[in-house]
């Protein structure tokens, strides 16, 4: 590998790591994949995930583990939920970057690898902590190693191709062999070998694929009655037939993620070359299943294109063609002028429709400093070199623009929709004996935050499948309804509810009396009133 090389590849796993730990929890995902962890670490169950202390099979437990090993050795911190990530992004772009050096060139290879970790979705995405950057590296590298299989490459890759896709399962599921799978059976069908995907399927891999995949559902299915039937028929049949999850959308939807996910890039899509060639198929077939599997799905979201960003990234690098002339150059930088254009809106668009006072407009000169410097440096980049070094360089000036951008940006999101702050309220305004309590709000990281369970005032949303199966009494005391609220309020006990700014008279109005204690963005805490102080104040 070329110096030159070297040094692009570790630069941009140095802006991604550091940039993945200057912005706080996102909720609801972030809180969600930090507190199932830390519960594992804390009660040693490590079979059945709990959310708030309850079972939540939803999915399977690898990157639990993984997490709560990194607490184990760091401590629970929020930037260890994100190290496993970011890890699998870079390793991702790694396996991208091998694959097309092999099938190209190493110049073309590292425009694959630029391209996608330049790319607006993998910056958005790569760096999170959810179960996506995890799921598409392992996609990615079992479908690599299957093809390396099919070209004589030997058993070996065989066997890791395998050894993949089983760590693609205990990442998110069953889309694992079905996005695999239909993956290779549509590049064998196109390039008119329809059964050579047969020798991928081999006695020994298989049976140890099928082997740990029913022992691990019989033990989930052991330690919670129900479990298996939930996670195989609920979150996957059900979320692809049905919008019983609730994100529903247009069948485009995910070619409006795919243009403004590609950015900067997008308006070269239209300048570049389309080659025959048996790895451009690969790339295609496998861009294209996952791309329509999950356009005909009844549940939407745009991180479900994750399996499929490395091939389009890698699709890029191979059709790529060098753009000439200054009107060229001018619509290759246009990308980046889009971009900053979108970084240097967002803050004022936050502020006019939440209110500076609640999305807090103290990072708003760097977050326009960000989007000048990607504005900048993708014109200056572009307009010197217009091929293959030109987007490099734009690469790694937008992954740190953004990295920049990431800090003040952040702060404006936990205002909106994060946990960290609001967490800080409670602890200052907790008394002795209050109970932490949130309503109407998915703020899942606060039981990580606070250390302790919280109350669920209201529907229990995700977490129904756990809360029927609580014995009763625990039910009424970490779920209660609005009867059981009052009646342990008028007992005695004492909570910190945290909700919406907008949802303070309604809680009032049905839930009792409660006063208002602290605030943090877009969400207030509200201490519940006993009778008796209600009388004293009337």
């Amino acid at each position: 590998m070329r110096r030159t090389t070297l040094a692009v590849l570790l630069g941009f796993a140095l802006v991604y790591a550091a940039s993945a730990f200057v912005f706080p929890l996102m909720e609801p995902d972030e809180g969600r994949y930090l507190t199932i962890p830390y519960e594992m670490a804390e009660s040693g169950d490590f079979v059945l995930p709990t959310l708030n202390g309850v079972p939540y099979p939803d999915k399977p437990p690898l990157q639990y583990w993984v997490t709560a090993g990194l607490m184990a050795a760091f401590g629970p911190h929020v930037w260890v939920g994100r190290v496993f990530p970011t890890a699998c992004t870079l390793f991702a772009a790694l396996l991208l970057f091998l694959f097309v050096r092999r099938e190209s060139d190493e110049e073309r290879g590292l425009l694959a690898a630029a391209v996608f970790l330049g790319s607006l979705y993998t910056l958005g995405v790569g760096r999170l902590n959810t179960l996506d950057a995890a799921f598409g590296a392992f996609v990615a590298w079992a479908l690599f190693e299957a093809r390396r299989h099919l070209q004589g490459g030997g058993r070996r890759h065989l066997y890791l191709g395998w050894g993949a896709l089983l760590l693609a399962f205990f990442t998110k599921g069953l889309a694992a062999p079905v996005l695999v799978g239909g993956a290779l059976l549509a590049w064998s069908v196109l390039s008119g070998r329809p059964l050579r995907w047969l020798d991928l399927v081999r006695p020994l891999p298989l049976a140890v694929f099928a082997a740990a995949v029913v022992v691990w559902l019989w033990l989930l299915e052991r330690s919670c009655p129900g479990a298996g039937w939930f996670f195989v028929v609920h979150e996957h049949f059900a979320r692809f037939t049905t919008e019983a999850h609730h994100h529903g959308a247009p069948w485009y939807y995910f070619l409006l993620v795919l243009a403004g996910g590609l950015m900067p890039w997008t308006p070269r899509i239209f300048r570049l070359k389309p080659r025959n060639g048996d790895a451009a198929l690969f790339l295609a077939s496998w861009a294209g299943f996952v791309l329509l599997f999950f356009s005909v799905s009844s549940s939407k979201l745009p991180t479900y294109l994750t399996p499929m960003w490395p091939a389009a990234c890698g699709l890029f690098a191979l059709w790529f063609a060098e753009a000439r002339g200054a009107a060229a150059r001018a619509a290759a930088a246009g990308g980046a002028f889009l971009l900053a254009a979108a970084m240097a809106a967002a803050p004022f668009h936050l502020v006019e429709r939440y209110g500076a006072a609640v999305v807090g407009d103290g990072g708003l000169p760097l977050s326009l400093l960000a989007a000048g410097i990607a504005a900048a440096a993708g014109f200056r980049e572009m307009r010197r070199a217009s091929g293959a070094g030109g987007i490099v360089g734009t690469a790694l000036m937008v992954a740190l623009a953004l990295a920049v951008f990431s800090a003040p940006f952040g702060e404006a999101m936990d205002r909106l929709k994060g946990s960290e702050g609001i967490a800080r309220v409670l602890e200052r305004e907790a008394r002795a004996g209050d109970r932490p309590a949130r309503y109407k709000s998915e703020l899942q990281g606060l039981p990580f935050l606070l250390g302790e369970r919280v109350a669920v005032l209201g529907s229990p949303g995700e977490l129904a499948f756990g809360v029927e199966r609580l014995a009763p009494e625990e039910r009424s005391r970490w779920f209660p309804t609005k009867a059981e609220y009052r009646r342990a309020v008028r007992e005695g006990e004492r909570f910190l509810v945290v909700m919406r700014r907008g949802r303070m008279e309604e809680f009032e109005r049905e839930w009792g009396p409660a006063r208002l204690v602290g605030s943090w963005g877009r969400f207030v805490v509200m201490r519940s009133v006993p009778p008796r102080e209600e009388r004293k104040e009337r």
